[in-house]
Order: structure tokens, then C-alpha cells, then sequence
């Protein structure tokens, strides 16, 4: 959902660390996972039973009955000529 979008509309952002393999400008709730490994190998998300009931645990506390769920996977930023 862009900013915008969500300014029109007037809905609250609430954004997950669920994995982020870095520091982000924009405030996060931490579910204690770390970012995850080659999805070839056995084991690509270690502890992902317990961050998925982390995660879980947190959208049931959330006040909304409706909720937009969004996801990202950051990538490495390129200058335009670089593209």
C-alpha cells in the first residue's frame, strides 16, 4: 500500500520485523527473528514456529477487525544507470 493510498484512506501502519536483515528509518515491532537463509537449503527460515506464533500472538492483540497485511523483501538499491 503506498503512503498515499494509506492517507487517503486513513488506516494506521504497523510494520513487523519478521527477518529484516538490517536497520530500517521506520519505527518496527520486533517478533525475534532473524533474517532467513537460502530458500534451497533444509532449513531456510531457522525458528519459523516460533516466530510464526510470535507473529500470530501479535495480530491477535491488534484492535481491528480488519486488517491489510503487506510484505516487502528489501533489495539492494541501484543508481538508474546502473539498471
Amino acid at each position: 500500500m503506498t503512503r498515499a493510498a494509506r492517507e487517503l484512506l486513513g488506516v494506521d501502519v504497523l510494520a513487523v520485523d519478521a527477518g529484516v536483515g538490517g536497520t530500517t528509518g521506520a519505527p518496527t515491532v520486533d517478533v525475534g527473528a532473524g533474517p532467513g537463509n537460502d530458500v534451497r537449503e533444509a532449513v531456510a527460515v531457522p525458528r519459523a514456529e516460533e516466530t510464526f506464533a510470535a507473529a500470530r500472538e501479535l495480530g491477535a492483540a491488534l484492535p481491528d477487525d480488519r486488517l491489510v497485511v503487506g510484505e516487502t523483501i528489501p533489495g539492494v538499491r541501484r543508481p538508474p544507470s546502473a539498471c
